[in-house]
């Protein structure tokens, strides 16, 4: 059994194009879109990417349970405030 993560490709947020990194990148490495001028470290590039997950998962979860309330006469749902903010660098998930 092995203990590796299954990989996930970043993409760009901006036009949905892939993304060049170096084989192991340093946190200041610069990476950019095959596609368009989107630019930025990989420290940064990560960190949007992490925050890009949390709000998908924030809306997976709120949308699961909001399925499993709709037709409870019993239990209510009411979903939080959604995220709005336009990442420049997604997951492809």
């Amino acid at each position: 059994m092995s203990n590796e993560q299954p990989k996930t490709a970043v993409k760009c947020g901006e036009c949905g194009g892939p993304v060049n990194a170096p084989e192991e990148p340093k946190p200041t490495d610069e990476v950019s879109c095959q596609n368009c001028p989107n630019k930025a470290t990989y420290q940064e590039m990560m960190d949007e990417a992490q925050a890009y997950l949390h709000d998908y998962a924030e809306t997976r979860i709120d949308a699961t349970f909001k399925e499993a309330a709709k037709n409870s006469d019993f239990i209510k749902y009411k979903s939080g405030p959604k995220s709005t903010r336009k990442y420049r660098f997604i997951l492809d998930l």
